[in-house]
C-alpha cells in the first residue's frame, strides 16, 4: 500500500485544500497572541494578511473556484505572460522552483495550462494557457476585486496610494 504525505504542500507554499486552509487560519485568528505583541506594527500588518487571506479563501468557496490562491497567482503570471518558463514563474511570484512545479503540475491536471518544451533549449518549458486557464483567471481577478473593495473600504484613493508607498518602503527596508 502507497503510503502519502498528508502534511505535503499540494498547492504551493501554503497546505491543501481551500478548505484545509480555511479551517487552519479560522482558527488561528481565534487565539490571543501576547499582549506585547499585539499593537506591534509588524503583528497587526500580519494579522490583517491572515484575516484579508480568510476573506479570499471565503470568497473563493462562494464562487465553487476550484483553484488556490497560490495556483491563481501562478496562472495570472502566465496569463500575463503567455511562454512564459517555470523560472521567470518563480520569480515573479517569489516562490521557489520545487513550488512552482508541484503548483503548474496541479494546473496541467487540471487542464488549466499547458507546458511545451523550448525549441531552443529542451530543458526548458514554456507554460501556456489553455481557454479554461483563461476562465480561471478571470474569475481570480474578480475574486481579488472584491476581498480588495471589503478591505479598503472607507479609505480614499490618496488613503491607499499612501499606504502602497508605506508597504513598499517596509519591502525595501527588509530586503
Amino acid at each position: 500500500m502507497k503510503r502519502t504525505n498528508r502534511n505535503k504542500p499540494e498547492s504551493g507554499s501554503f497546505p491543501g485544500s481551500v478548505d484545509d486552509q480555511l479551517k487552519f487560519l479560522e482558527q488561528l485568528v481565534q487565539s490571543r497572541p501576547p499582549r506585547a505583541m499585539e499593537q506591534s506594527t509588524g503583528f497587526l500588518l500580519a494579522s490583517a494578511m491572515t484575516r484579508m487571506r480568510i476573506v479570499m479563501l471565503r470568497k473563493i468557496k462562494e464562487y465553487g473556484y476550484d483553484v488556490t490562491p497560490e495556483q491563481g497567482i501562478v496562472l495570472n503570471a502566465v496569463g500575463e505572460s503567455e511562454g512564459i518558463s517555470q523560472s521567470e514563474i518563480a520569480g515573479r511570484t517569489m516562490k521557489d522552483k520545487p513550488t512552482i512545479t508541484r503548483i503548474l503540475d496541479i494546473l496541467e491536471r487540471k487542464k488549466l495550462v499547458v507546458r511545451i518544451p523550448d525549441a531552443g533549449d529542451r530543458r526548458i518549458f514554456k507554460i501556456y494557457l489553455t481557454d479554461a486557464g483563461r476562465e480561471k483567471i478571470a474569475v481570480f481577478r474578480k475574486i481579488i476585486a472584491e476581498v480588495d473593495k471589503r478591505a479598503f473600504m472607507g479609505l480614499g484613493a490618496n488613503d491607499i496610494k499612501i499606504l502602497k508607498k508605506i508597504l513598499n518602503a517596509i519591502r525595501a527596508n527588509v530586503e
